[in-house]
């Protein structure tokens, strides 16, 4: 007999569950208040691994192997904070889909069975989770199909069934595409999922499957299906890296409160260009876009005078943050407007300059400086949206998250390097491909021409747009990772999404490596030069390995998120 111990975002108390030889484990005390959550999936999706990770320690077995390794049904009792202590939830851990032993028609045969032997009705059952593995595409049907069997089973409709979806296995897949597969996962469940619910993310730590758990529970909370008593059910602590996350709730706080947390996180270093004289209430307005795009020129234009240094040949000018003040308004008020490199600097690794503007947005937060709006430049001369370009982009939107996106100004420079229907035209593509789901989020696109006017027209936008939100929006979400949550910036999302852009690179860099050695080979000066080639891809494979540790979250640190410390 096994006890099951739940940590601290359940409870402190111990549960048992006694393994049945056939038919699956014995319910020993079924209840009339009982919950179940059924955790359902493809063979190999992940189910036992949630399971483990919502109570901290292994409890049911994980197969690595070809061969499924759950073989049947498994009950877990847990207390969440989500419901009273009226009523006991019962994870349910299933056999998968598609297994390696049994048909489908044999698995949802025996969960359905294990219900109705302990349940007398349906009513027990709170809802279920189903698990898609991000790795894997085209898992919509099989996913409709599987849940209308279970549904049949169990004698209920599967329009009428409470069910959460959450994606596994970000760890295995490049995040750029596991985010459009999560956005194909949407349009084809949609219409199995109540309006405006997402498809949720479970990130191999115990806050990610605890918030995924919850997401069942309030569902029959709000349908009455459950009676709670006492004081209001506690919010789940939501991490940022397991799934999209709204703060709008921590924003709120975060203004009325009187002082923020101070901060002085483990990414912090002697030398961080950081104000010397921060003043609650400062306005801050981050100015970000890739390497030569205008930033500096744009501050310089908007002030009047040249108060940031400007590059003009192929190497990247601006090595460290750069901050100006501007007064503004009747009654003064300081706006920092924040001229930040760009990735791909001639200066710095990308996870060294990721690193210098998450450092100085978490101590401007800590500081009690306020977030009015960010901008970002993107280069209009340019022909296409490059690689490079893109990446930037997908950075800084989880810099941001999806609650400031509202805050942000696109904004299109080198207007006069191009022809005007070029530019109108190109502006156009950029409206409609790259930056539409920005702007469907609230995202302003506007000019900057290199005059004065079109640059105060678009700081001017963002502090009246600032007054109107009424502080609604005060931070970024990387300031809330790092400050509220505590996050090592490798565990933020835009810390993640940097090491997937350069695990990508790193690999294509090997890839390089490996046909030059394969072309090697014959005498002459070509082999010379193809040396110094094979050396240079070798320092740059270097180079690569060492910003992928940087961004590297420490052993320590995962084991203590593994087990909720």
């Amino acid at each position: 007999m096994s006890q099951l111990r739940i940590r601290e975002r359940g409870s402190s108390k111990l549960h048992k569950a006694k393994p049945a030889k056939t038919g699956g484990s014995v319910m020993e005390d079924p209840r009339e208040s009982d919950l179940v959550v059924v955790v359902l999936g493809q063979t190999g999706a992940g189910k036992s691994t949630f399971i483990n990770a919502v109570v901290g320690k292994t409890v049911a077995s994980v197969g690595h192997e070809l061969k499924s390794e759950t073989q049947e049904v498994q009950h877990i009792f847990l207390e969440h904070p989500t419901v009273s202590p009226n009523h006991r939830v019962v994870l349910l851990d299933t056999p998968g889909f598609n297994d390696t032993s049994m048909e489908d028609t044999d698995l949802v045969a025996r969960v359905s069975h294990w219900l109705k032997k302990y349940y007398k009705t349906t009513s027990n059952l709170a809802g279920v989770i189903y698990l898609l593995e991000i790795t894997q595409a085209r898992e919509e049907e099989r996913c409709r199909k599987n849940l209308e069997k279970f549904a049949k089973s169990c004698g209920v409709e599967v329009k009428n069934t409470n069910i959460v979806f959450a994606t596994t296995k970000w760890g295995e897949t490049v995040q750029s595409i596991g985010e459009r597969r999560e956005q194909l996962l949407l349009t084809d469940l949609g219409g199995l999922m109540k309006p405006g619910s997402k498809i949720h993310r479970f990130g191999d730590t115990i806050e990610s499957a605890m918030t995924i758990v919850g997401l069942v529970l309030e569902n029959c909370v709000q349908s009455k299906k459950v009676i709670v008593t006492g004081p209001e059910p506690r919010k789940l602590a939501i991490s940022v890296s397991d799934r999209p996350v709204d703060f709008s709730r921590r924003r709120r706080q975060s203004v009325h409160a009187k002082k923020r947390k101070s901060w002085k996180g483990p990414d912090l270093r002697n030398g961080d260009a950081l104000m010397a004289d921060p003043r609650e209430g400062d306005l801050v307005i981050p100015i970000m876009g890739p390497t030569g795009v205008g930033k500096s020129t744009f501050i310089n234009t908007l002030v009047g005078k040249t108060v940031a240094s400007v590059g003009h040949g192929l190497q990247s000018h601006t090595a460290q943050l750069q901050h100006v003040v501007v007064n503004y308004g009747p009654n003064r008020s300081r706006v920092i407007l924040l001229d930040t490199p760009g990735f791909d600097s001639t200066f710095a690794d990308n996870s060294e300059i990721l690193r210098r503007i998450a450092v100085w947005l978490a101590k401007s937060y800590s500081d009690n400086m306020r977030l009015a709006g960010l901008i970002y430049l993107h280069e209009i001369s340019n022909i296409r949206m490059f690689g490079a370009s893109r990446k930037d982009l997908e950075i800084f939107n989880k810099l941001c998250g999806k609650e400031a996106t509202k805050t942000v100004v696109l904004a299109t420079t080198k207007w006069g390097d191009v022809a005007r229907p070029v530019g109108e035209r190109r502006e156009r593509q950029l409206k409609q491909i790259h930056w539409a789901d920005m702007m469907k989020l609230g995202s302003t696109v506007l000019r900057f021409e290199d005059t004065q006017e079109s640059a105060w027209a678009i700081v001017n936008h963002i502090l009246e747009s600032t007054k109107r939100r009424r502080n609604s929006v005060d931070a970024v979400q990387i300031q809330l990772e790092m400050v509220e949550v505590e996050k090592l910036l490798a565990e933020t999302e835009a810390g993640r999404t940097l090491r997937y852009t350069l695990q990508e690179l790193l690999d294509a860099q090997k890839r390089i490596a490996a046909q030059m050695r394969k072309e090697g080979g014959g005498g002459g000066g070509g082999n010379m030069w193809r040396e110094l080639l094979l050396r240079e891809n070798e320092n740059k494979i270097r180079s690569t390995l060492n910003q992928i540790r940087a961004l590297n979250v420490p052993l320590s640190r995962r084991i203590k998120a593994m087990f909720g410390l």
